[in-house]
């Protein structure tokens, strides 16, 4: 276990997740670092509440909260956060997973920084190898990431991989969110992220970027980003 012991809430936001939402919980539970994980049910009809009930019956660092009517992405990361009270905030996104020893490893890099952002590793499907991605040679790592540096990574580039810094899954300091009165928009269904993110940026938080820790993005063609 981390020297810093177990600080960090891991929340799952999950709709329709019935396929993936137990291998993304099973993989933050492997995670000494997270104190709880939330899996935040945005009214899906698939059953993956269920499911996550059945399997983490008894288990006190599982808390399912199941929306009443769906309010997207942004609404399930809000009340997730509103329902814990972690020093740390983790997103999982429930069609991902962490590797072992991923919060360990960035919790040891938080120091006095504000959010801690790996670069991430996909994956096509199960038999792919996962491939780091997002960062690549965009920054030296490690490193400190600006509010310029920032919007201009969000910037798609036509016959260009997509390395938009919007993906990045980092951890976060619950008192600088609270200190600026920083949550997610809940106007937006898609690029929820980039804008807390720029927000937070441009309040002047402390954002560092490190190697690959071990958050795996599997890719789906139907997905919203890919669609986007």
């Amino acid at each position: 276990m981390s020297s810093h012991g177990a600080d960090i809430c891991v929340i799952v936001p999950s709709y329709n997740s019935s396929s993936t939402i137990l291998r993304a919980v099973h993989s933050a539970m492997a995670q000494p670092e997270a104190a709880e994980i939330l899996v935040i049910d945005d009214a899906s009809q698939d059953g993956a509440a269920d499911l996550v009930r059945g399997e983490f019956a008894g288990c006190s660092r599982v808390r399912l909260i199941r929306l009443a009517e769906n309010g997207g992405p942004s609404a399930a990361r809000n009340v997730g956060i509103a329902s814990s009270s972690a020093p740390w905030i983790a997103i999982l996104d429930a069609d991902d997973y962490f590797l072992p020893g991923r919060l360990a490893l960035l919790r040891a890099q938080a120091d006095d920084w504000d959010f801690v952002a790996d670069d991430l590793a996909r994956m096509r499907g199960p038999e792919d190898a996962p491939k780091t991605w997002l960062i690549g040679d965009a920054a030296p790592l490690p490193s400190r990431l600006g509010f310029s540096q920032f919007v201009r990574a969000n910037i798609s580039r036509r016959g260009a991989p997509r390395k938009e810094f919007g993906f990045l899954k980092p951890l976060m300091r619950r008192s600088f969110l609270e200190a600026h009165d920083l949550a997610y928009d809940e106007r937006l269904r898609l690029g929820e992220d980039f804008i807390l993110y720029a927000r937070a940026l441009a309040l002047g938080a402390r954002f560092k970027l490190v190697e690959s820790c071990g958050y795996l993005i599997i890719e789906r063609d139907d997905s919203l980003s890919v669609g986007h």
